[in-house]
């Protein structure tokens, strides 16, 4: 679901950019940040077969505002 939220967001907005960041196991992880392309995320994304553990929002937003 996420890739094609990506996917999504790169064919309607070419010249914008995005970040993704992940949660798992309550920690939050950079997928990918604004200097990035989003291809470099969905590559990322794919990587990941361990979703396991209760997610943290609070860790999320810190790494969001750093």
């Amino acid at each position: 679901m996420a890739s094609k939220l990506l996917r999504e967001f790169e064919d309607l907005n070419p010249l914008n950019r995005i970040s993704v960041i992940g949660t798992m196991k309550q920690q939050a992880f950079m997928l990918c940040d604004f200097n990035q392309s989003v291809q470099i995320g969905l590559a990322k994304i794919q990587t990941i077969d361990d979703f396991d553990g209760c997610p943290s929002y609070q860790n999320a937003l810190e790494l969001s505002l750093t």
